[in-house]
């Protein structure tokens, strides 16, 4: 079998730190745009997860995913590229009632759906994960509890719904774009067919 490397790449940082031993290079933007840009041009990556903030909004403006598709290796990269929501919790939109919005994470159903007004189109989609707080009483759970934490949440707290009952059938429909397992069954899917391939 092949050797495979999983590489964490550093999220790209748009401001630097200059205080104290926090202070960060001048440069740190470019040197973690650089990063991102040398392995997204290597013919040797073969998947790549685009993580990118739940609550960001604008999805057209997060720079990961505009460094994606101008990368030269974009065209082989399409279909072997998973988007990550991370941290869905802490998107809630509190005014969707006066916009109209069927619950206060509308948008995380619409981004999940591929139907939202910015929608930037990955062949495998989004997953959504649940933020994990390290500093919660949640540090001390195993990788399961955690998942069972995570689809608990998923199909009762995140209100994609305002009615608790529609928000579960919701969340039932979108089973295969909600939690780590989602997750993990995607990455399983596209490493499996890089191998194959």
């Amino acid at each position: 079998m092949p050797t495979l490397e999983l590489v964490d790449l550093p999220g790209i940082v748009l401001a630097r730190t200059n205080e104290g031993a926090a202070k960060e290079p001048d440069n740190i933007t470019q040197q973690t745009v650089d990063c991102t840009t040398r392995f997204l041009s290597s013919s040797d990556t073969a998947v790549v997860l685009c993580i990118v903030a739940a609550a960001e909004p604008n999805l057209r403006t997060v720079k990961a995913l505009g460094l994606l598709q101008e990368s030269a290796q974009y065209e082989k990269l399409k279909s072997s590229t998973i988007g990550v929501f991370a941290q869905t919790d802490k998107l809630y939109d509190a005014t969707f009632e006066d916009e109209g919005r069927h619950g206060p994470r509308w948008k995380l159903e619409a981004r999940l759906r591929g139907t939202a007004d910015d929608q930037v189109h990955l062949q495998h989609g989004f997953v959504a994960v649940k933020n994990r707080n390290s500093r919660s009483k949640a540090k001390t759970q195993d990788l399961s509890g955690c998942w069972s934490t995570e689809n608990a949440w998923f199909a009762k707290e995140s209100a994609f719904r305002q009615d608790a009952k529609e928000n579960t059938a919701v969340a039932a429909e979108l089973s295969d774009r909600l939690g780590l397992c989602a997750l993990l069954k995607k990455i399983d899917t596209v490493f499996c067919k890089h191998l194959n391939d």
